[in-house]
């Protein structure tokens, strides 16, 4: 199992190139678009994803008596053989579909603009930038997908919505309908209301979302209080909506970015955004990994597995309880006892990452409001004069977009 989700890990890398090849790609003008409808769907997967294991819900579950064909196809193993299949089918089509980018092919895009001559201080104001918006969006993507992570966990122990295997999916529907809803209004945003739905403007709405779904999922009465399921439901919607949006927006906005520090890149376009992509999955990697360390399944008292008259062991690998309903907690293969559990620890893990989240957000929408033009006449920079650029090749050494 570790070996196979380090394999995976590695191979999710390609991901990260889709953003270097559309920003080498496509001008200022239709980057948003196209790398707008590239990343939000796959954001939208990520939010949706949990949910697909559930349309194989009636294939057989595997036991100890199970033959070897169950044992490697049933429900819980088809999901990964059907990405294998996909995945596979998908690396034929790149070797079709898409061509290196360079001047000579017309598929590298170079924006035209006003010509700039590199300087220390502009190489310095881009690397600090840059440090500060990778480090801010990995944080975002820790503190949300420690919320992902945690959905079933906090569904079952601390809202007690769990009954039975079929029930799980509830746990993820609000969060992929958020997304979902979130994506059919981006795209058409994009095309009637171009200005409002700007990848700045956005960024500025949707990180108060996520904090308002941090908020919501909060246990505020106490570690034993059993919310409303409807303070769920509209807290991941937010959560699901928002997320999708905002890490959407980000990597459009230091796409943009990069390409107007052109000079200051050069031909390190896929070193920048790969590194962003990096710092994005050391969050996915670090939330789920902390918020799994300091929150459980539990009894009040920190007390996992509990059964008050001792738990039955079947022949056929099956474990029953049989004492009284609110006195136990714990979850087996096939059975669900969660009457007698709480998220252990909710209450401070929860309400630490809202705060946290809200101080990111408040950060990262200084950083976007002080680097907000994608134009390049900025304090202390002087445009090139035209007669100086003495050769044509020289002009596109130093040309930049606006």
């Amino acid at each position: 199992m570790l070996l196979a989700r380090l394999v995976a890990g590695a191979g999710a890398a390609v991901l990260g190139i889709g953003g270097s090849y559309i920003t080498r790609t496509s001008t200022l003008r239709k980057r948003q678009a196209k790398l707008g409808r590239y990343r939000i769907t796959q954001n939208v997967a990520r939010s949706v994803g949990p949910l697909i294991g559930f349309m194989f819900l009636g294939l057989p579950s595997p036991t100890f008596s199970s033959s070897d064909a169950i044992k490697v196809f049933n429900w819980y193993t088809i999901p990964g053989w059907l990405a294998g299949f996909i995945v596979t089918a998908l690396c034929f089509f790149y070797i079709w579909g898409f061509t290196d980018p360079t001047a000579e092919n017309e598929h590298f895009v170079q924006e035209e603009g006003v010509p700039f001559m590199t300087d220390a201080a502009r190489r310095r104001n881009f690397q600090v930038f840059f440090g500060v918006w990778i480090t801010l969006c990995g944080l975002v993507s820790m503190l949300t997908m420690a919320q992902y992570s945690n959905l079933f966990g906090l569904f079952a122990g601390q809202y007690r919505q769990i009954f039975q295997q079929s029930d799980v999916w509830r746990a993820f529907i609000a969060a992929g309908g958020g997304s979902i809803g979130a994506a059919i209004v981006y795209r058409r945003g994009m095309r009637r209301l171009p200005q409002l739905f700007n990848e700045r403007t956005l960024l500025l709405v949707t990180g108060w979302g996520l904090v308002v779904g941090f908020l919501l999922l909060i246990p505020y009465k106490g570690s034993d209080w059993v919310p409303p399921p409807a303070l769920f439901y509209v807290g991941t919607a937010f959560l699901g909506a928002s997320y999708t949006l905002s890490m959407t927006c980000m990597e459009t906005f230091l796409s943009k970015k990069v390409t107007q520090f052109a000079d200051v890149v050069g031909n390190n376009i896929g070193k920048y955004l790969s590194l962003f992509y990096m710092a994005i999955s050391a969050g996915r990697f670090a939330g789920p990994l902390i918020v799994g360390s300091l929150t459980r399944i539990s009894t009040p008292n920190g007390d996992t597995f509990v059964c008050t008259t001792g738990w039955i062991y079947e022949p056929t690998g099956d474990v029953l309880c049989t004492g009284p309903a609110d006195q136990q907690c714990g979850v087996t293969a096939s059975d669900y006892y969660l009457g007698g559990c709480v998220l252990y620890r909710a209450l401070p893990v929860y309400a630490a990452m809202a705060g946290m989240q809200g101080v990111v957000i408040i950060v990262m929408q200084l950083v976007l409001w002080r680097n907000w033009s994608y134009k390049n006449r900025l304090a202390g920079e002087k445009p090139l004069p035209s007669p100086a650029l003495k050769t044509t090749a020289e002009a596109q050494e130093h040309a930049v977009p606006t």
